[in-house]
């Protein structure tokens, strides 16, 4: 198993624990990520895994499933905010109108603004653990 930590510039940190196993027509990258929100009780958990025949074409080994774990966190988080902007308003069916007053109060939201931080910083980084002019995070 494998762990890297990531520390954001507002204090979040998300920890990555990432395993490789082989399959039987060729190999698997599991990554689960806990994410530690700067103000919340509870840190938010996710899994995903890839499987590959071959080879990966990933900058460092594990990016992809990296990536897609915070997708799956800003994924859940729109969804979860797109429930209370409707339940607030007691909206049932979203307009063309309505959806882009959402996309601007979300813009504000600082779980959102962090996950993207994160998802930066998961592409500027190099296979040995260093960032690459990375305006978001820090390895530690």
């Amino acid at each position: 198993m494998e762990e890297r930590n990531i520390k954001l510039t507002d204090g979040s940190i998300a920890l990555f624990k990432n395993e490789s196993h082989e399959t039987r027509s060729g190999f698997a990258h599991c990554s689960e990520l806990i994410f530690r929100f700067i103000g919340e009780d509870r840190p938010q958990r996710t899994i995903q895994s890839a499987y590959y025949l071959n080879r990966t074409w990933e900058a460092y080994r594990f990016q992809s499933v990296m990536r897609s774990a915070v997708y799956n966190l800003v994924e859940s988080r729109k969804e979860a905010l797109l429930q209370q902007f409707k339940n607030s308003r007691g909206y049932k069916q979203m307009t063309k109108k309505r959806r882009e007053a959402f996309t601007e109060e979300i813009k504000e939201d600082k779980m959102l603004s962090a996950y993207r931080e994160l998802m930066d910083a998961l592409n500027y980084q190099y296979s040995d653990g260093s960032f690459s002019n990375s305006p978001a995070a820090e390895l530690f």
